[in-house]
């Protein structure tokens, strides 16, 4: 249980450092991975049309949800190449905000700590830290959306 709530913790501020190093590249990183969950599911829809309107032969529908689920494909494109530009940018501004955090945290320091070996190495190691909370947020973010991926398309399916 310690273990459990040590790890809801370090994600926590994960998620809450990526919030208050860009709040406009964080807001866009949601709405990307929102849209990476609604589509699949417009794509079940569209296919349950298809295939009702094949049944009935209601030929005017199935083209038409064919056409729509050909702009969810490009749109999932453009999608995804949007998705590189945020994640490329949102990792400069992370880098620049922990970059502030260190400068300050170490400008209070006194100058006779400078010299020693081991604040490099809590420095490096600090980095490091602030490297794996920045991989593990979206992480977080993804399995909340592929969990309700799954709990979607099984309720359209049923």
């Amino acid at each position: 249980m310690r273990k459990l709530r040590e790890m809801t913790k370090n994600i926590w501020f994960g998620v809450k450092t990526c919030f208050l190093a860009s709040k406009l590249y964080f807001f866009l990183k949601c709405l990307v991975l929102l849209s990476t969950t609604v589509i699949p599911l417009m794509n079940i829809w569209l296919w349950k049309e298809v295939l009702n309107g094949i049944m009935i032969r209601a030929f005017e529908t199935v083209l038409c949800c064919l056409v729509e689920y050909l702009a969810l494909k490009l749109l999932i494109y453009l999608l995804s190449q949007f998705d590189n530009y945020v994640n490329k940018r949102y990792q400069d501004e992370l880098q620049f905000y922990i970059d502030g955090v260190m400068i300050e945290k170490t400008s209070r320091m006194d100058l006779a700590f400078f010299d020693s070996a081991q604040m490099a190495d809590k420095v490096q190691h600090a980095r490091n830290n602030f490297n794996v909370m920045t991989e593990i947020t979206w992480l977080v973010f993804d399995i909340i959306s592929e969990v309700v991926n799954i709990i979607a398309t099984l309720i359209i399916v049923c």
